[in-house]
């Protein structure tokens, strides 16, 4: 009985913590599908703090962010944030991330493919807080090299989009990434 209270409670608790992009600024989006078992990069420039959503479309996508590391991965010496639920993912970013961050999208080992849609928002400011509406969304390799560029906004307010072919990391031991996400949730559970 002890055990349903404590999961009632911390469901309640994770339902007061969400964060909502409904009244925030769409500063970019990019959509993409990814193989199981694999990661695409993304490496954004930005200025002040900036909310990361990821939608898994088809499949499960989910998204690992670093401030130091190009290439994050599931380890989670790799990665500073990160988020890996069967659904819609948001990460807020904040202000203190040294510019660029680099984004990890990884497609769960269950599915062969996972369509998904990454949307960068601007986050409502601190006081005295430098922000902008400026950003540059890059794709990268497993080498951490930049193939895709989203520029700021034109004077219409649209994204202009550059693309180069698109590379993918596979990675051998993605495997044992389900096992990494469960010991997460059972470790927040019993915490």
């Amino acid at each position: 009985m002890f055990l349903y209270y404590l999961l009632f409670t911390l469901m309640l608790e994770i339902s007061d913590c969400e964060i909502s992009t409904y009244q925030m600024e769409l500063l970019g989006r990019k959509e993409g599908i990814i193989g199981n078992e694999n990661f695409s990069y993304y490496y954004i420039h930005h200025l002040g703090n900036i909310v990361l959503s990821l939608e898994s479309i088809v499949g499960d996508a989910d998204m690992y962010v670093s401030e130091t590391n190009m290439i994050p991965t599931y380890d989670p010496d790799s990665y500073d944030l990160h988020s890996a639920t069967c659904g819609q993912d948001i990460i807020e970013i904040p202000s203190s991330f040294k510019s660029p961050i680099s984004v990890g999208i990884y497609g769960h080992s269950a599915y062969e493919d996972s369509s998904y849609t990454l949307e960068v928002f601007k986050a409502p400011a601190v006081e005295n807080e430098q922000s902008s509406s400026f950003l540059i969304i890059e794709e990268g390799n497993a080498e951490g090299t930049p193939e895709i560029k989203v520029v700021p906004k034109d004077d219409k307010g649209k994204l202009s989009i550059r693309t180069k072919t698109k590379k993918k990391l596979h990675n051998v031991s993605a495997k044992v990434g389900g096992i990494f996400s469960l010991f997460e949730i059972i470790e927040m559970i019993f915490l």
